[in-house]
């Protein structure tokens, strides 16, 4: 057996190291010792022989993959970047799950102070120094393991470009190059100068450790400290939060400790008797595993549709969001046939204190069962769309990976799943201001990728609403696609 790197490790050993990993127990080697440090009552007499017998193999091992002792911390991986490292592993396409981003900076732009501000911005969260490897393990396949290593000094060199179309072959190399995740760091950053008040930074980062609302706060926290160092002063502090492997170890030790088991009753039962997956009218059938390659369809509504659309939502005592989903599953009904529609909703899991202000890749999944045939009328759907919402909301928590295997066999996705998503941002994602600066920040995805098979992504601006349908070209043809997507903004427009 062999670890993520290709150093041999025996199943006794990898079982041992995983129970290491679970206990808060931290291995290091110094002088070709083998040092430990954990939790008193971690370490009992027969784990300390089973170290001793094991010594040399995880001396190799951290050596092997620690040579210049970098790693702070080492853990399982909460449920969901475990999800996401065993997709990315499998996915054809190497860059379907990197999140980009770019920064059109306009102005004077400090770049000492921007420098400075990437590598306080780098030490101050452990999730930008996140890597993973891996073990074999005695159940078979391979245990990712998450590593955060100590602070390096980060280079942030500006990259003159001549023009605009250069701009953009670089913007397109960067987006659609890929994160390998035994790499550290699971991001980058580009600065590129077209003149001396015209720059464009990109930021691409792979999803397994960073969701969105972490991508909103890391934003913000490097223009402040940009702002800090350009001004002659220090970075606000950061709020004392959990750390990325902290959060997983408490997310195994509930789910070993039986702390989930009402959780999983509850969405037993809540889904009892439904199918799971979507079956679509495709233009293919769907494969064992989706290839990862896919299209975006870009689409939009105008501004006075938008306000309709708020006032509809305001009519039924509801929001914009609910109102947007009901259309959306309204939409999956016509087109898969089906009475009722499990839909998946991204959740923040943020709801304890001690998660508040956490940085890493914590948002998960929740499923929405919808009984679209028993709605009387649209109204009534937004209704039942609102309460189901709020179901959710009460009974987060539950890592998806660990319900899909409970579920009875007839009810399991044949395939990945969630087979569809849909995530609108309503004024989420509004650009910082500066004195000095311009700052306009716009999404970027990488080309010919897709997550899954059907993935709705919306936001508002001044403009209206604006969207993108990403889906595989595993299942669908672009004309297929698109008449789902005038069938949606159709509804959506009659609604308003």
């Amino acid at each position: 057996m062999t670890d993520e790197m290709g150093r041999p490790m025996d199943t006794e050993t990898a079982t041992l190291l995983e129970q290491l990993l679970r206990n808060d127990i931290q291995l290091s080697v110094a002088d070709d010792a083998l040092r430990y440090d954990g939790p008193e009552e971690a370490v009992t007499p027969d784990l300390l022989e089973r170290l001793r017998d094991s010594k040399g193999d995880l001396v190799a091992w951290l050596t092997g993959t620690d040579p210049t002792g970098q790693v702070e911390q080492r853990g399982l991986p909460a449920f969901n970047q475990q999800e996401l490292w065993h997709k990315d592993r499998s996915a054809g396409a190497p860059v379907v799950y990197t999140v980009a981003q770019r920064w059109q900076l306009s102005g004077p732009l400090d770049t000492a102070a921007l420098r400075r501000a990437v590598n306080w911005w780098l030490a101050a969260f452990p999730t930008l120094r996140s890597r993973f490897t891996s073990v074999a393990v005695s159940s078979g396949g391979h245990q990712p393991i998450l590593e955060t290593l100590a602070a390096w000094d980060q280079a942030l060199p500006v990259t003159p470009v001549a023009d605009a179309a250069a701009l953009e072959d670089a913007v397109w190399r960067i987006v659609n190059e890929p994160i390998p995740l035994h790499r550290a760091p699971l991001w980058r950053l580009e600065l590129f100068g077209l003149d001396e008040t015209e720059h464009v930074l990109v930021w691409t980062v792979h999803h397994s450790i960073c969701d969105g609302t972490s991508m909103s706060r890391l934003r913000d926290r490097l223009v402040a400290a940009y702002q800090a160092f350009r001004d002659g002063t220090e970075p606000p502090e950061v709020p004392e939060t959990i750390s990325p492997i902290d959060y997983a170890r408490s997310q195994h030790r509930d789910h070993e400790e039986g702390r989930l088991d009402q959780l999983t009753d509850y969405w037993l039962d809540r889904l009892n008797g439904v199918d799971l997956d979507l079956d679509f009218a495709a233009d293919r059938p769907r494969p064992g595993r989706l290839s990862g390659r896919g299209d975006i369809l870009e689409f939009s509504l105008s501004a006075e549709v938008l306000t309709r659309l708020r006032d509809t939502a305001k009519r039924l005592d509801s929001t914009l969001y609910i109102v947007a989903l009901s259309a959306y599953v309204t939409m999956l009904a016509e087109f898969t046939g089906q009475n009722e529609v499990v839909l998946p909703i991204s959740q923040a899991r943020r709801t304890s204190r001690s998660h508040a202000e956490a940085v890493g890749m914590l948002a998960d999944r929740v499923p929405l069962r919808v009984d679209v045939a028993g709605a009387e009328d649209f109204g009534a759907l937004v209704r039942q769309v609102g309460h189901r919402v709020f179901e959710a909301m009460d009974h987060q928590g539950l890592p998806l990976s660990l319900l899909i295997p409970r579920l009875p066999t007839r009810q399991r996705p044949v395939g990945a799943f969630p087979t569809a998503l849909f995530t609108l941002l309503d004024g989420f994602e509004t650009n910082p201001t500066d004195r000095e600066l311009a700052i306009r920040i716009t999404p970027e995805a990488p080309v010919g990728t897709a997550r899954m098979e059907f993935y709705c992504f919306m936001s508002t601006d001044e403009t209206g609403l604006q969207g993108w349908l990403e889906y595989s070209t595993d299942r669908f043809d672009r004309p297929t696609v698109q008449a789902w997507v005038d069938r949606f903004t159709e509804i959506l427009t009659a609604v308003a």
